[in-house]
């Protein structure tokens, strides 16, 4: 379910909205002269699609990698990276 919400009602019930956002997870849209205007949404769900976001980009990343074969083998990705945490 979308909940919407006027912009003049928000200055009034933020704790109310904040409330909805935490507990169903999902955005709330403010609306200004009948147009969404902003999009509130709890930390919770924030940092999820934050993070879900940064995987994608990585998985898209290494998507082109290996279409342009930009790849090493094996026992060279398990040295590079045993060498790089010997150094620390």
């Amino acid at each position: 379910m979308v909940t919407i919400c006027r912009a003049l009602e928000v200055s009034g019930s933020y704790s109310d909205i904040a409330k909805v956002c935490k507990d169903s997870g999902k955005p709330v849209y403010i609306t200004d002269k009948g147009h969404v205007d902003t999009v509130l949404l709890g930390i919770d769900s924030y940092e999820r699609m934050r993070s879900e976001l940064e995987l994608l980009s990585v998985l898209m990343e290494a998507e082109g990698d290996a279409a342009n074969e930009r790849w090493a083998p094996f026992e060279d990705s398990c040295r590079t990276l045993r060498e790089a945490f010997e150094e620390k």
